[in-house]
């Protein structure tokens, strides 16, 4: 089955913004986890007694 009838199956721009929407998720999700692992190391950096 070509993409073509997988589109038309769908109905066109439906499974396009389906697409979109996975991608732009997933990318959201990444930003938001580095974001998040680097505030948790700054702060168990700054926790931790300098020796």
């Amino acid at each position: 089955m070509s993409f073509d009838g997988l589109y038309w199956a769908f109905g066109g721009d439906t499974v396009i913004l389906l697409f979109l929407f996975c991608y732009l998720y997933i990318i959201l999700m990444d930003l938001f986890l580095l974001l998040f692992h680097f505030l948790i190391y700054n702060n168990v950096l700054s926790m931790v007694p300098n020796n």
